[in-house]
């Protein structure tokens, strides 16, 4: 027994010497293999996988660097200055079209053939100088192509309204050259508010195009909120701009990422405005617009957003209310304007807006929702105008209107 014992003692002792040599010289090669460089690196090279440099970018020296996320810049990029500075060709050239169109519509003087004849070569050169500019036309065109498809539909819409108003500007030149003022002033003028009435119709689109342009590049080069305040306010009316409105947007879905607040939207267009600017003037239409403006101010709640969206269309979001609060404090507005009387030196003249009311979706874009905004819009006007309809559903529909009782205000322009 005492045998037994004594030879599986020394059993035991020479497999524990044997694992301890073993381990220690397992060790050992371990040791020696993690301190051993690896052959990506022998080179003095960083290791590098399929997807790029492990860890970092490489360098000028192949060095790598740390990832460090892009700054955002600051000031606008090429494509958002030409433009910037397209746009204010095209506002100088509106403003020199504005006065000319006003001073012969109010001046006496201008009953001489002589003025007339000052007040054609006033306008050719104001057309001349527009079309000196086109480069700049051309220089925000191919910025737009470098974006690549994402604005492809822009900058076609742009083109064109470039290309109308070239091609108006050339029509008005046929029209000044073969017609006769010595013999009637008084035709030459109406001639001339004619034609300045036309070239202005079709500012109104290239200037809407060029907005359309810049909230279309700055969504794409995710600058919304890098905007310069002096884009963000409407000079004639003092509301928002379309740029500011897709920033107040895209903050407001960014803080609310599950989009579980409400968010209502209502689009607001004059009726047969086009009237107002060929009777009375193009200034006389603007300073109604900023009147309506001034409605909407005055109507809208402290959390609520108003803006000129396009032209002779403004849109007031309201936050944090169903679509059927929405349509009445929409209607309101609508009311508001009809019942108001403007008054112009010897005319006494009425306005009308028809109204589109919709509510954000949680699957929405800023396109769909004022798409779905100006659809709704567009039914209104379809249906004769001067009423508000809504879409909570399907499709656009009438809603039998609160009455309310309103103060008819009068207002001077």
């Amino acid at each position: 027994m005492v045998s037994y014992i004594f030879v599986v003692a020394i059993t035991n002792l020479i497999l524990g010497f044997a694992m301890a040599v073993y381990v220690a010289r397992r060790y050992r090669e371990l040791v020696a293999l993690s301190s051993e460089p690896s052959a990506s690196t022998l080179n003095g090279l960083p290791e590098v996988s399929e997807e790029g440099v492990a860890g970092g970018s490489p360098s000028a020296n192949g060095q790598a660097e740390p990832d460090v996320p892009p700054e955002p810049q600051c000031g606008p990029s090429p494509c958002e200055a030409s433009l910037e500075e397209l746009k204010q060709q095209v506002q100088h050239y509106y403003r020199q079209l504005s006065s000319l169109d006003n001073a012969v519509r109010t001046g006496e003087e201008t009953r001489n053939a002589t003025a007339v004849e000052s007040c054609l070569k006033s306008l050719q050169e104001a057309n001349q100088g527009f079309l000196k500019s086109r480069h700049l036309a051309h220089q925000a065109l191919g910025g737009l192509e470098q974006q690549g498809e994402q604005l492809h539909a822009v900058r076609v819409n742009l083109q064109a309204a470039v290309e109308q108003q070239a091609a108006q500007i050339e029509q008005t030149a046929d029209v000044i050259e073969n017609f006769d003022y010595q013999t009637d002033p008084g035709q030459g003028c109406g001639k001339i508010i004619s034609e300045t009435t036309k070239l202005l119709n079709v500012h109104h689109k290239l200037r809407d195009t060029l907005d359309e342009a810049s909230v279309g590049l700055a969504r794409t080069e995710n600058r919304l909120g890098l905007i310069d305040d002096a884009m963000q306010q409407d000079p004639m009316t003092g509301l928002s701009t379309r740029v500011a409105l897709e920033a107040y947007l895209a903050e407001w879905w960014e803080k609310d990422l599950r989009r579980v607040r409400q968010l209502s939207v209502g689009m607001i267009d004059m009726d047969q405005f086009m009237r107002v600017n060929q009777r009375y003037s193009h200034g006389v239409g603007n300073r109604v617009l900023h009147a309506i403006a001034q409605f909407l101010i005055a109507e809208s709640r402290r959390n609520d957003m108003a803006a000129r969206f396009s032209g002779q269309r403004f849109l007031v979001f309201l936050s944090d209310v169903d679509v059927r609060f929405a349509f009445n404090a929409i209607e309101r507005i609508r009311q508001t304007i009809e019942v108001a009387r403007f008054e112009y030196r010897q005319y006494d003249f009425q306005v009308t807006v028809s109204c589109g009311v919709t509510e954000a979706r949680p699957e929405d874009t800023s396109e769909t929702l004022f798409a779905r905004a100006e659809l709704t819009l567009q039914e209104a006007k379809r249906y004769g105008g001067n009423r508000t309809f809504i879409h909570e559903g399907k499709y656009p529909t009438p809603l039998v209107p609160p009455n309310f009782t309103l103060e008819a205000k009068c207002i001077q322009v």
